[in-house]
């Protein structure tokens, strides 16, 4: 069972980190900013990421580090957004980096992300980003797990299922845009 889960959540956050970096890659040839660029960046890491997870099944050492270079471009992405009140925190999580190793490394940029996207999301601007905070909520606490889930006898499969979570919300909000943008340009058409 807990092989199993963890084969889905893999499948669903490489498929989900797909959509999304497609869907901001999009944003950008809309729009040419470096924080959609950025943002489509980090998305494409977490899908080499979770590609290095699937191909192995499970998390190893090659797809950890991919996946905290991808939290740090994704706070970047985030923290450049002109309506972003934090561009002066962006050293923050290359001193994560530097102070941090592994899983306590990312835990931390994931905490520094669910802030950037907390800040943003509240802004009337960025409305559309307010379930990434759910999303984003949920990896802190599954790196919390995966970090101190030892000294709380936390099993592996409670993080595992909180990361298929978040990886299900994000693939129902970039499904919701990406379908809003198709119909869009179907209507452009007629």
């Amino acid at each position: 069972m807990n092989s199993l889960v963890a084969q889905l959540a893999l499948f669903v956050s490489t498929f989900t980190a797909f959509l999304v970096s497609a869907f901001y890659l999009v944003r950008f040839f809309e729009r040419k900013t470096i924080p959609n660029i950025l943002l489509s960046f980090s998305f494409l890491l977490f899908l080499i990421s979770s590609l290095f997870a699937f191909f192995q099944g499970s998390p190893n050492s090659m797809s950890l580090p991919v996946a905290s270079v991808a939290m740090v471009t994704l706070y970047m992405g985030l923290v450049l957004d002109r309506y972003s009140a934090l561009k002066y925190t962006l050293p923050l999580p290359f001193i994560a980096l530097f102070l941090f190793k592994a899983h306590v490394s990312f835990l931390v940029l994931s905490f520094l992300v669910y802030i950037a996207v907390l800040e943003l999301a509240y802004q009337k601007e960025h409305t559309r980003l307010i379930p990434l905070v759910s999303a984003f909520t949920l990896v802190v606490v599954a790196g919390y797990f995966r970090v101190y889930g030892s000294v709380f006898q936390i099993n592996s499969i409670s993080e595992t299922i909180l990361y298929l979570l978040a990886s299900l919300i994000l693939l129902l909000w970039v499904t919701y845009y990406l379908m809003r943008k198709a119909i869009k340009l179907w209507r452009n058409q007629e």
